[in-house]
């Protein structure tokens, strides 16, 4: 008897620390309304099945009224094996590893609902990652037919394309069509027409990953590309749209974050740890990956398109139209190609193209060289930055002005003097994926995870 009351005395005791601890740290974080835990890591759509989403909402007021969104953290995967302890499968960094809240000594909300494993979100992973036994309904004859649709979302253009994830560096087939003068209906019906006619060339895909040049919420909804395409407004509910015009799981992310996922899946970042991608094309994008995962769940870096890296009274032909981000002489208005391409007309002619002035100085024409040598000096002041910045083990460049950086690779890398620490080397590649970089990456949301094994990182 003296044991066993020993042992329970104990209990209470842990018990009651255990209490004390959640009361501390709980009051560091939000209160969940459900009690689920969020974790970063899934994206889904608003209709249809799909493991239970964080429904903590938070209200904001502003002259719109009062107006709700789901707060930047959702669904939730709850591990068979700690059903009882409630522990998250995927655990945010800095969070804790279970929901808290004040309710007394030992107190721990219980787990969630578990997602029925059968659903058609968790059943399209698992046959994606090989996790499945059966017949898979695809009848590729592309590797083995575990494909998914890539659709990538420009203000110009919008490409819809077939990637296996068996060989996950090549689009199988794609189709592109003007997305700036398209309805809403029209849009629709044009991908879910490209999907189809793919499908019958190289098999049924499983699911559907979108990449959109927008931030991007957690139920698939985005904050808007209104600008370049009228009924992308703020909060459509895209994901939810897709699924329901195609019938298939819908996933919607950055199209800055997904490029970066696909260098370092099956691009130039392949092989290394943390993998950052450039694109330098009508703007500047950043993603940032780390062991083939994007870095953090808010897509807001590409924001350091945006670091100052001239005085804005050097050239006033590259500040005549003000970048939107209110910086004189920030890399975007200095470094993309729209940039380049002022530039380039201010120093060469108005008939001159940024593609013209790169052939021009490969073949000795002294003012092409001099805009180039320009080029690439503002290039390394924004690179040097991005390594304090993101500490990468590589750069890779991509967009349409590194079409035309080969011939000054070797002198970038050796502009790159910035070390976060002793012995520290940053890699710098061009893009492997070019055009098909956005398609791949979109794709890759449903199956990266088999991916980003082997990685290393570039310090002695």
């Amino acid at each position: 008897m003296g044991a066993q009351h020993d042992a329970e005395h104990l209990a209470l005791a842990r018990g009651d620390r255990q209490g004390a601890r959640q009361r501390d740290v709980g009051r560091q974080f939000l209160s969940w309304a459900d009690g689920a835990h969020p974790s970063p890591r899934h994206r889904e759509v608003e209709d249809g099945p799909h493991p239970p989403r964080c429904t903590s909402r938070l209200t904001l007021q502003d002259d719109m009224g009062v107006r709700e969104r789901r707060h930047p953290g959702h669904s939730v995967l709850w591990d068979e094996s700690r059903r009882q302890g409630g522990q998250s499968l995927h655990l945010p960094r800095s969070r804790p590893s279970r929901p808290l809240d004040d309710a007394g000594p030992g107190h721990v909300l219980p787990a969630p609902e578990l997602p029925d494993r059968n659903c058609e979100w968790h059943r399209a992973r698992n046959v994606l990652r090989g996790r499945m036994g059966g017949q898979v309904s695809t009848s590729s004859p592309h590797g083995d037919g575990r494909l998914v649709c890539g659709i990538d979302i420009g203000g110009t253009r919008t490409k819809v394309g077939l990637v296996d994830a068996a060989n996950p560096s090549a689009v199988l087939s794609m189709e592109v069509f003007d997305t700036e003068r398209c309805s809403e209906e029209l849009f629709l019906d044009n991908i879910r027409k490209s999907v189809h006619r793919l499908s019958e060339k190289a098999g049924d895909p499983l699911a559907a990953g979108v990449s959109i040049g927008s931030y991007t919420y957690c139920d698939g909804s985005i904050d808007g590309l209104s600008s370049m395409v009228h009924f992308l407004v703020h909060g459509y509910p895209l994901a939810a749209r897709l699924s329901k015009a195609l019938g298939k799981s819908v996933r919607v992310e950055n199209d800055a974050r997904l490029i970066c996922l696909a260098e370092a899946v099956a691009g130039s970042g392949r092989g290394f740890s943390r993998v950052l991608t450039i694109t330098l094309g009508t703007g500047i994008g950043i993603g940032i990956c780390e062991d083939a995962k994007p870095l953090g769940r808010e897509p807001f870096f590409h924001l350091a398109g945006h670091i100052k890296v001239r005085e804005g009274t050097e050239y006033p032909w590259l500040d005549d139209v003000p970048c939107y981000c209110g910086i004189k002489g920030c890399a975007e208005s200095t470094c993309s190609g729209t940039a380049l391409g002022r530039h380039v007309r201010h120093e060469l002619g108005e008939g001159i193209s940024v593609k013209e002035m790169f052939e021009l100085a490969g073949r000795g024409d002294r003012a092409a060289r001099n805009v180039a040598d320009w080029y690439v000096s503002y290039l390394l002041r924004a690179l040097n930055q991005y390594v304090y910045l993101y500490c990468p083990d590589v750069i890779v460049l991509g967009g349409g002005v590194a079409r035309g950086l080969s011939p000054y690779v070797d002198r970038i890398r050796a502009g790159i003097t910035s070390q976060v620490f002793g012995g520290q080397h940053t890699e710098v590649r061009l893009s492997s994926l070019n055009e098909e970089s956005g398609v791949i990456g979109a794709a890759s949301l449903f199956f990266s995870d088999d991916w980003g094994t082997h990685v290393k990182k570039n310090h002695a």
